[in-house]
């Protein structure tokens, strides 16, 4: 689909971000990246849901600024919110996280907008009629909103599949796996004082695709569903306590070479050495039964 009177999608959907992280809570509509038969609008808004909380997540390429641009971005990030021990084997094995408040910091708005549409910096080459999917694939950024019910994982693709890849862990031992996928499993957790949590586990998902039994929620139920072998790195779950407006941001740092870090941050379709960074951000949870309303974060993000 082509859009030939309005600006990209994915820009009005970066300028929306960061208005809203300044003013408090709205978001914007994005396109979906799932494909949309027989009609669908590609503007579909998350599904609402009474115990649900409303996520945005992007993707996005670092700039090849080195170590400058780390320290740039990491200035504003709040380190401190993740344990001190979880931080200190994220960075044995190649990973960085912390949390974003407030509006966000320079380095994350060029992050998000690598073409400079709202800083006024877009040159002639940018296409008017250029669609969101293309725009994604030409900067690296790519937004989907989701609802997810405490508790319940959803599955994030963090990597291609290579062929065969060799993992270095933190006590310097090695491991290698055929056709090897990096899937972070995301989770929402309430916490006993009201808030809510957002946990990130590190997974490796190897080898061909087998018939496996699963359960569903009920534990009654049992069906056939395609899946590979999967290792959960619970050792290097990141979790961290969010309000709504807030962001957990989760890259590799420089030098993580064969480690974990690598592989669930290696930019796709880039020159070599590029990484690239997820954000998740809390935009609404439900009502509060105390007070009768919702902390929401207004219109949805729907996926692209």
């Amino acid at each position: 689909m082509s859009v030939r009177s309005k600006p990209p999608l994915l820009l009005l959907g970066v300028a929306g971000l960061c208005a809203s992280l300044a003013a408090g809570c709205s978001t914007l509509v994005l396109t979906d990246d799932e494909p949309t038969g027989g009609g669908e609008s590609p503007l579909r808004a998350a599904l609402s849901s009474a115990d649900a909380v409303t996520l945005d997540i992007f993707w996005a390429n670092l700039p090849a600024e080195g170590p400058g641009f780390d320290r740039r971005l990491w200035r504003f990030v709040q380190e401190d919110r993740i344990d001190p021990e979880s931080r200190g084997r994220l960075m044995q094995n190649g990973l960085r996280a912390g949390v974003v408040g407030g509006a966000p910091p320079e380095a994350i708005v060029r992050m998000l907008d690598p073409l400079g549409k709202r800083r006024g910096e877009t040159g002639s080459d940018e296409s008017p009629t250029e669609t969101d999917a293309a725009l994604g694939e030409r900067t690296g950024v790519r937004a989907r909103t989701t609802q997810v019910r405490p508790g319940e994982p959803v599955v994030l693709q963090a990597s291609k599949v290579y062929d065969r890849a060799i993992v270095l862990h933190a006590d310097r031992s090695g491991e290698t796996y055929e056709q090897m996928q990096a899937i972070y499993s995301l989770e929402v957790h309430r916490e006993t004082t009201g808030g809510y949590s957002v946990r990130l586990t590190p997974e490796l998902h190897t080898g061909e695709p087998r018939s496996q039994w699963v359960r569903d929620e009920t534990s009654m139920i049992a069906y056939q569903r395609m899946e590979r072998e999967k290792r959960a790195l619970d050792d290097l779950r990141i979790e961290a306590p969010l309000v709504v407006g807030e962001m957990l941001l989760v890259t590799s740092l420089p030098d993580s070479a064969s480690r974990v870090g690598r592989y669930f941050h290696e930019a796709e379709d880039s020159p070599e050495g590029r990484r690239k960074a997820i954000l998740i951000r809390l935009t609404g949870v439900p009502p509060d039964p105390a007070f009768g309303a919702g902390r929401d974060g207004g219109l949805a993000w729907s996926e692209r």
